[in-house]
């Protein structure tokens, strides 16, 4: 890693989800950053009365949204910013969208930043505005996903798609990219693969008994999961018990069909922070993800969390498992839970070694040396 002594900066990020949120890379990176000593402003996720259709639970955030501070402190160097709402035609025309960043940005204007960091695949207008707010700040966009894959109305896909082009297309933005397969949007300046908080998902041996396998899944219910493969696989090792932690985020009929099973314990969502420790009770982490245009791009954390537990792993073979370097079970290969049980310590070892190498803090240091023009490998 590279000595030369880095500046503290005052960093801007605009994110697409709230700060205590589903605790995805914006939040972990954020965090990073603190804990390295620099200021950081955390702008949440728009919502507008349209995400209602979707949750009602969001009227919770848009009542917040209009009592709440325009900023306020989260700890000592972590400022949240309130976006205030979105507005509802801000979806299908540009001008509505482009006011909606003017007054986010209008009480961000006093302060200085050093580096800002978009999120947001709809950003093109906030990246234009703060070109002209913050003019010594160096400016990017972090793409971890394939946005245009996602199921969406078609007029959002459009409109993200002429956004999207129009940051990549804007030779003064810096992009960083989690997935190589997203180089199909353009050229790039940094690719940094998902990462892992090791001071959390702390490495442990775990003596596990072949015939009574604890397999665990922890993330959100969603469109990457491929509930027919995960029916099947459950029903056919009904010897093996599988526990799911997180929240349900789909509609899908094929979820209760699964939760139904006798030998699923779904555990439901809890804080981020007690997720290490929940999961490392547990024998071996589990990945159903589709292999598709979307899991193509995606940076899947929870890999890189089950590896820096030490635990095996049993995944599909979508683009960022078969790129990864450790020891993985493949269930399109044939492989079992029973294969992925016996794993021997100097394997877990090793795997945790690659995944320590691909820490947030290590992550945060490469996007400052991106910036500050050093590098970091």
């Amino acid at each position: 890693m590279n000595s030369k002594i880095v500046e503290k900066k005052v960093i801007l990020i605009n994110s697409i989800s709230n700060f205590s949120d589903d605790d995805g890379s914006m939040q972990k990176i954020a965090r990073s950053f603190e804990s390295l000593g620099h200021k950081v402003f955390y702008i949440e996720k728009p919502v507008s009365f349209l995400n209602m259709a979707r949750n009602w639970k969001n009227i919770f955030i848009i009542f917040n949204r209009f009592f709440s501070k325009n900023i306020h402190l989260e700890r000592k160097s972590m400022s949240i910013v309130n976006p205030g709402v979105f507005p509802i035609l801000g979806y299908f025309i540009s001008a509505f969208r482009k006011k909606y960043e003017v007054k986010k940005l209008g009480y961000l204007k006093k302060y200085h930043f050093d580096i800002i960091i978009n999120y947001d695949p709809l950003g093109d207008f906030f990246l234009q505005l703060c070109k002209d707010y913050f003019e010594d700040a160096k400016i990017g966009f972090y793409n971890t996903q394939d946005f245009l894959a996602t199921p969406q109305p078609s007029f959002l896909k459009k409109v993200r798609s002429l956004s999207i082009n129009s940051i990549y297309n804007d030779k003064m933005n810096k992009i960083i990219i989690s997935n190589p397969n997203l180089e199909k949007y353009g050229k790039y300046d940094l690719l940094l693969f998902g990462g892992v908080e090791t001071d959390k998902f702390k490495f442990r041996i775990k003596k596990i008994d072949s015939k009574n396998l604890n397999v665990i899944y922890h993330g959100t219910f969603n469109v990457a999961l491929d509930y027919d493969l995960m029916f099947k696989i459950i029903s056919s090792n009904n010897h093996i018990t599988f526990n799911f932690l997180g929240p349900i985020k789909d509609t899908n009929s094929k979820i209760d069909r699964i939760l139904s099973l006798k030998n699923v314990n779904h555990l439901g969502p809890v804080n981020y922070s007690k997720v290490p420790d929940i999961i490392a009770q547990y024998d071996i982490g589990f990945i159903p993800y589709y292999i598709n245009e979307l899991t193509d791009s995606v940076t899947s954390l929870k890999l890189y969390e089950y590896l820096s537990i030490g635990m095996p792993i049993v995944t599909t073979s979508y683009s960022e498992a078969i790129n990864n370097k450790s020891k993985l079970f493949f269930i399109d290969d044939g492989d079992t839970f029973e294969e992925a049980g016996s794993i021997n310590e100097e394997t877990l070892i090793q795997n945790y070694n690659i995944a320590s190498e691909k820490s947030w803090l290590t992550n945060t240091k490469k996007i400052i040396g991106l910036y500050e023009n050093f590098n970091t490998k």
